[in-house]
């Protein structure tokens, strides 16, 4: 008797140890909080999934770096504006690893604007009529603002440009940037006179605040203009009582960006899929998926991380 009660508590512990197991497979069980890593830009559309994810809000360029040669995923959804999951798998493809997300179909776009001060938006206009992505960039190369017919007493010239290497709006403002050097040619980011424009740009952007809030509340002393979504500066430019404040434009190319969500083929990356919806982007602000993204670089996303290298070699 003894025996058998003996044989009959390891057959129950064999069968836990394989349910157990079963729920790990399958990403923890339906009862399980999925984990959701969800790019600044985006905080405020992930708050609204309350408690049934457990969000973490990362830069996306941290993500990156930590999954591009990571033997697993440590989360269950990535949610971002741009290809930064594609990134991912198209670095870990040629190492061998085994890829790491599901992406779907855009969930909600934004155009990619710069939001400048007035006056300087005059100067702007006078400098680069139509206002090009390259020909900020030229502006933003020679210095000083007086050699763009700006005041004197602008100093000089401050771009608000993220770090292209971590953030999202960073990486789609420099895409943006960057189609607009080559046009009509393809992007080649070897060309020599390309790296020279992009650290250029880099030394106008170094030190300068990237954030629209601080820079809407201080003034221009802090930033000439900032690089922005159209989603996420249009409802701060609303809500403030200043008089002045800067304008929203999109430079030539105009340029899309859109909203992904990588997820794990596991039971809560499958549930962050049905829980994660245009609907809810809608809500936050952005646009509906509707509109053919453009404006960014058409080649593979490993031209994207291509880039981001090259942004850090030109930022020092």
């Amino acid at each position: 008797m003894r025996r058998l009660v003996a044989l009959g508590v390891a057959i129950a512990l064999v069968v836990l140890a394989i349910v157990i197991r079963n729920g790990i497979d399958h990403g923890g069980g339906s009862s399980a909080k999925p984990r959701l890593v969800c790019a600044p830009e985006l905080g405020p559309v992930c708050d609204e999934l309350g408690a049934q994810v457990a969000v973490t809000v990362e830069e996306p360029g941290v993500t990156a770096d930590r999954l591009e040669q990571a033997a697993a995923a440590d989360i269950d959804g990535w949610l971002t504006p741009g290809p930064w999951p594609q990134i991912v798998e198209a670095a870990r493809h040629p190492n061998g690893l085994p890829p790491l997300f599901k992406v779907g179909p855009p969930l909600g776009r934004s155009r990619i604007a710069l939001a400048v001060w007035p006056d300087r938006l005059a100067a702007l206009n006078r400098a680069c009529p139509g206002v090009a992505w390259r020909c900020i960039g030229d502006v933003a190369t020679k210095g000083a603002w007086t050699a763009s017919g700006g005041d004197p007493t602008w100093g000089l010239v401050k771009l608000g440009l993220p770090d292209a290497s971590r953030t999202a709006t960073g990486l789609a403002a420099l895409g943006a940037g960057t189609v607009g050097y080559f046009l009509p040619a393809a992007v080649n980011l070897d060309d020599d006179g390309f790296r020279t424009w992009l650290r250029g740009v880099a030394n106008a952007s170094r030190g300068v605040t990237s954030s629209l809030e601080p820079v809407l509340a201080a003034g221009p002393a802090l930033a000439d203009m900032v690089t922005v979504f159209e989603a996420t500066a249009d409802p701060v430019l609303r809500g403030s009582a200043r008089a002045a404040k800067p304008t929203l434009i999109y430079p030539a190319p105009v340029a899309i960006v859109d909203v992904v969500l990588g997820t794990a083929d596991t039971d809560r990356g499958r549930r962050l899929a049905s829980l994660i919806t245009p609907k809810l982007l809608r809500d936050g602000g952005w646009q509906a998926p509707a509109v053919p993204a453009a404006g960014l670089p058409a080649a593979p996303p490993d031209v994207l991380d291509a880039l981001r290298s090259a942004w850090k070699d030109a930022a020092g």
